[in-house]
């Protein structure tokens, strides 16, 4: 087993802890934070501790043809369920992601029998990790 990566040790705090270490961090960026922000209702999950759940967000690695074939398969409807979310966009963990991967599910339903295109403004450190096919959220242009 390999060492704790930093974000897991950071899980593995208490919740009381990690709020207070959220904290410093927003006040060093905005001095008066704690006078508008009552952390005491904070929210902090720590998703290895999540059980069933291995982690916050997809990683697709499309280097993986098991990861490439999974991919496509959830880009495609099955009859009239199509699934999206920001794990189906190259913005996984990202509420854009979400929101381009919505776009693509209505072209899906407004456009069944269309060829929709790769969005051509994919990032650049996105680029290698995307969809061979399409990259959801995209549309016609």
């Amino acid at each position: 087993m390999s060492e704790p990566t930093r974000s897991t040790a950071f899980g593995d705090l208490s919740l009381a802890d990690r709020l207070r270490i959220a904290r410093e961090g927003a006040e060093r960026l905005h001095p008066d934070f704690a006078k508008y922000v009552n952390t005491a209702l904070g929210l902090s999950i720590a998703w290895q501790q999540v059980p069933f759940q291995q982690g916050g967000w997809a990683d697709w690695d499309f280097t993986k043809p098991e990861h490439q074939a999974a991919y496509d398969r959830l880009l495609d409807p099955d009859q009239r369920f199509i699934v999206c979310g920001d794990q189906l966009s190259y913005l996984s963990g990202w509420q854009e992601g979400a929101v381009l991967s919505a776009h693509h599910a209505i072209a899906r339903m407004t456009r069944p029998q269309a060829q929709l295109q790769a969005r051509p403004a994919v990032p650049a450190a996105r680029r290698a990790r995307r969809s061979a096919r399409n990259i959801v959220g995209a549309g016609e242009e």
